[in-house]
């Protein structure tokens, strides 16, 4: 059974929030001056968390979205970081 033809369960608990923890964290950490790579981390885990957790339930998109917009939170961030470092 893939991904998408799994019944839509409503999420339950911690489950129901960690998605949208994840977007509004990872939106978050683009705004914050200092701190970005550790809340851009923290919403990354947050998004795949909920959506490796998932066993009865569809995808939870927002925690994709969520997950995904941090990674690159993340991923610039190192980028800039070795870039000063090493330029």
């Amino acid at each position: 059974m893939d991904m998408l033809s799994r019944p839509a369960d409503s999420r339950r608990g911690k489950r129901a929030w960690l998605g949208r923890a994840s977007l509004a964290l990872a939106l978050l950490s683009w705004v914050l001056p200092v701190g970005e790579l550790v809340v851009g981390a923290i919403a990354m885990v947050l998004g795949l968390v909920a959506l490796f957790r998932t066993a009865n339930e569809r995808t939870d998109w927002v925690a994709a979205a969520g997950a995904c917009v941090a990674f690159l939170q993340v991923l610039l961030t190192v980028m800039l970081l070795a870039a000063d470092a090493y330029g």
